[in-house]
């Protein structure tokens, strides 16, 4: 077991993994998502009596999942709070997509996260370099899911992290959900951030592209 010392320790080696998970392929990376996901629900096995009481919280998913319209839901608070475990367990891991943020990743880890979990869920194209060419590989990943007609539910945890400076994520985001996603009936797009003050001037309160366009459980 490596022993880390310091947070600068954790980030170097994060970055050694993702360097290292760059050169893997879509099969090896499903493997790798099944192993990580196997140890999450082993771990968080004791959390499962605090999941059982949160009804308000599976009530409004159930509420959302079933509306027949695009839906964009934002939930955010603090770390281990189990809002991921809730997400996770109430949609029994069957996403259409999901990814996770990288903790004090800079843009190219984040672009190189969302660019492998692209490639787990079929995606053949090359990495893209902007997050505007990124959210379209996303849209044409998704595009072909929808034509089964069932919902298509996308999950993206620790936003935050993907808004390193100047990367225009954000504004992604936006285009994204603005000029595609809002217009298909059967997407629902979760996305979760513990860094609370960035959820709420970013996503729950933005006066741009996503006002008035999610709904936050």
């Amino acid at each position: 077991m490596v022993k880390l010392h310091t947070q600068g320790d954790k980030i170097r080696l994060e970055r050694r993994i993702w360097a290292c998970l760059e050169k893997l392929t879509a099969y090896e990376i499903n493997i790798l998502k099944n192993i990580v996901s196997l140890h999450h629900h082993l771990k968080n096995h004791n959390m499962a009596e605090k999941i059982i009481g949160r009804h308000s919280e599976k009530a409004l998913l159930e509420k959302y999942y079933n509306s027949g319209k695009a839906e964009f839901i934002a939930m955010y608070g603090r770390r281990r709070i189990g809002k991921t475990f809730l997400i996770r367990q109430y949609f029994r891991n069957q996403f259409s997509f999901d990814m996770t943020g990288v903790l004090e990743g800079n843009k190219n880890e984040q672009m190189t996260a969302f660019h492998m979990a692209l490639k787990t869920y079929g995606y053949k194209g090359k990495k893209n370099n902007t997050w505007l060419d990124a959210f379209f590989a996303l849209r044409q990943l998704l595009e072909e899911k929808l034509q089964d007609g069932k919902r298509c539910v996308i999950f993206i945890d620790e936003l935050p992290c993907l808004d390193t400076p100047r990367a225009g994520f954000v504004h992604a985001l936006g285009h994204f959900w603005n000029s595609w996603a809002n217009w298909q009936s059967q997407i629902m797009l979760i996305v979760c951030g513990s860094a609370t003050s960035w959820m709420v001037r970013n996503i729950i309160d933005d006066h741009g592209g996503l006002q008035d366009r999610k709904s936050v459980v």
